[in-house]
């Protein structure tokens, strides 16, 4: 399998196949959705492309993050002004904590290793160990293979867009 050519075929048709509403329509539907949950939307990139309101997403984070050139490890946060006079930055999963949120909903359209959506899963069981994080995302590579998610992501939805996979962990639509 050379990933390298299939990654850049997925990357040229990320955004002719939007298959993103008809997966969280699916997930809605699923049982793995608790009362309580919210959308995360991994970074500024994936916050141009997300429709909150047409998708009609009523509550979500944003993450922002950063990656250390020299490493290549991923730090992700979850921090914005507040609306007091201070002006002092508020940790967003902590807010979600306060709501009664348990379940979190990261969307992005490509994952290939994982790492991000696993440091933002670390992010957020730091802070609520019994949160469920799910993964709704559009071409799903998995070049790590499925071991880098346990302990972090406890289900994904996505397309067959990239392959076939045939894992507990995963539902699929077909495209």
């Amino acid at each position: 399998l050379d990933v390298a050519f299939d990654f850049s075929h997925v990357c040229r048709n990320a955004f002719e196949l939007d298959e993103t509403p008809n997966l969280l329509r699916k997930l809605s539907e699923s049982r793995d959705v608790q009362r309580h949950f919210c959308y995360v939307i991994p970074d500024e990139g994936a916050s141009r492309w997300i429709k909150c309101d047409e998708w009609q997403l009523k509550r979500y984070i944003q993450g922002r993050k950063q990656r250390d050139p020299a490493t290549g490890r991923i730090f992700i946060d979850f921090k914005r002004a507040s609306y007091s006079l201070t002006s002092q930055e508020i940790d967003q999963i902590t807010l979600e904590k306060d709501r009664g949120t348990t379940t979190f909903i990261i969307i992005d359209d490509l994952c290939d290793g994982g790492g991000t959506v696993i440091e933002i899963s670390k992010k957020i069981k730091e802070q609520i160990p019994e949160a469920k994080v799910l993964l709704v995302v559009t071409h799903a590579i998995f070049s790590k293979g499925f071991a880098v998610f346990d302990g972090h992501i406890d289900h994904i939805y996505c397309t067959n867009s990239f392959a076939n996979f045939d894992n507990p962990l995963i539902t699929q639509i077909k495209v």
